[in-house]
């Protein structure tokens, strides 16, 4: 959970007479007792909070304090990972009563929102592909612009709840209203770099399973590119959703990860065991996404145990 053991802890374990390398019956009653404990929250919320950027810089006090309260929240309910992220991802109407929208208050546009999202919950890194295809994988300049286009029709307007409350402005930067709305447009498109042409939503890679815009129901606008690109992401058949977040956790467990940087998958990036990454994957699979089932695994293996 993030803090050292206290004293009283210590001497309670010691004193317990249970064997730990046969049973590791006690161990295992400690990992399950601390993970989901209350520090065990307020742990993985501050570590949520830095990923998801809350900063008052961006959010104001009462911003950054809804959205982290509702982090929190999240993680004390062991929200799935898959829900959680598609909450973000989807997340609609403005930050004041929605506080995961302040996650597009935070981005602003589709560029630099595609480049977060795919290098924070898929561990791609896209951005060295939007000037020229990436020189050392598979990315080329047309996906990038491709990508970004799911994210091309979002749209943010001042909430009247601001008042005439503002955040920042400088003499580079206008002042930002204290709430936003986050809302979906039937226009808007990213202009390729190369051609100046508007560029149409097309996914960098194909699932196993297809995933099928829903069918608006007549008179009805067709579904937001943000919520198929939510489905794409998020999908059990997506190869890098559930890899890449088992792989930080162990990270962020051993100070090193399986593959290493924690958040760069890619083909020169192999992983050091790629057995142990396909395991654990594959668990956290048949667990719908629970991230607490992973945690555990990783705390009660003899490899965590060693000194």
């Amino acid at each position: 959970p993030g803090l050292p053991a206290s004293v009283d802890q210590v001497k309670a374990f010691l004193a317990d007479t249970r064997d730990t390398r046969d049973t590791k019956v006690k161990r295992d009653e400690l990992v399950d007792k601390l993970v989901g404990s209350d520090d065990y929250v307020e742990y993985w919320s501050n570590k949520w909070a830095d990923l998801l950027q809350v900063n008052g810089k961006f959010l104001a006090r009462e911003g950054a304090t809804s959205f982290r309260k509702w982090i929190r929240d999240e993680i004390a309910a062991n929200t799935p990972y898959d829900q959680f992220a598609k909450k973000v991802i989807t997340a609609t109407g403005s930050n004041k009563d929605v506080p995961q929208a302040a996650y597009y208050k935070i981005l602003r546009e589709a560029t630099a929102t595609m480049e977060n999202t795919t290098h924070l919950f898929l561990a791609i890194r896209f951005n060295c592909n939007k000037c020229h295809d990436h020189p050392f994988e598979r990315w080329t300049q047309d996906q990038y612009y491709q990508t970004a286009a799911y994210f091309a029709q979002y749209g943010l307007d001042r909430d009247p709840a601001s008042g005439d409350r503002n955040i920042g402005g400088t003499a580079v930067e206008g002042a930002k209203p204290l709430y936003e709305s986050v809302v979906d447009r039937a226009a808007g498109e990213v202009l390729h770099e190369r051609t100046s042409q508007p560029t149409p939503p097309k996914f960098p890679y194909q699932l196993t399973s297809q995933i099928t815009p829903a069918v608006p129901a007549a008179g009805q606008p067709p579904q937001p590119r943000r919520l198929e690109f939510a489905d794409w992401l998020t999908s059990k058949d997506n190869p890098y959703f559930a890899k890449s977040y088992v792989n930080r956790l162990w990270g962020y467990m051993f100070g090193v990860g399986i593959m290493e940087p924690i958040d760069d998958i890619r083909a020169g990036n192999p992983p050091t065991n790629p057995e142990l990454l396909e395991y654990l994957t594959q668990e956290f699979l048949a667990s719908n996404f629970d991230v607490r089932h992973v945690m555990k695994l990783i705390c009660k293996s003899r490899t965590y145990q060693l000194s």
